[in-house]
């Protein structure tokens, strides 16, 4: 399997909360798992999910929020590859059969069957800037090693750039703005 399957605790606030539980859906009790569903904000029903990349060689993301010169046409997106690789790779067709990805698909069919709606909520594992990344809220299934993204980031683009601080100072924001 190109990505180990992940579980995490969610960071959204869900009212009538329900995690996976093998497809069991029950209702949440502090655990990991692989997706859950409920009111977000009271009002919108929502499965929050583990997003994977949709190419086979990106490993981790994040964007700049300005144009980047070395990029092309200054896209202000940094990838970082599977080590060897030079570029995005194949679109990862099995990406869809894979746990998390199926459990996104239930947790979608099981609200809108409920409220004929349903809004996605993804937890994006491969980008470093995702606060459920940042909080160590992520980890693999088997292993219960937890996802933490790299200080040193090779960009497909523009090279090795050292974001170890700009990642620490997000992190305390983070945590500063939980405390509130």
């Amino acid at each position: 399997m190109l990505w180990p399957v992940f579980e995490f605790r969610t960071l959204y606030e869900l009212e009538e909360c329900y995690r996976y539980n093998n497809g069991q859906w029950t209702k949440d009790d502090g655990e990991y798992d692989i997706a859950f569903i409920g009111l977000w904000k009271g009002i919108y029903p929502s499965v929050v999910y583990i997003e994977l990349p949709y190419y086979e060689n990106i490993l981790w993301e994040y964007c700049d929020t300005k144009s980047v010169a070395a990029h092309p046409n200054g896209n202000p997106w940094h990838y970082m590859l599977r080590p060897g690789k030079r570029d995005w790779g194949r679109s990862w067709r099995e990406r869809y059969a894979h746990p998390n990805m199926l459990a996104e698909a239930e947790g979608r069919e099981r609200i809108a069957s409920v409220y004929s709606v349903c809004n996605g909520m993804p937890v994006t594992v491969y980008n470093v800037m995702d606060p459920h990344v940042l909080l160590g809220m992520i980890r693999e299934v088997g292993a219960k090693k937890v996802v933490r993204p790299p200080r040193i980031f090779n960009c497909m683009y523009c090279g090795t750039i050292d974001i170890s601080s700009k990642l620490n100072r997000l992190k305390a924001e983070l945590i500063a703005a939980r405390l509130k």
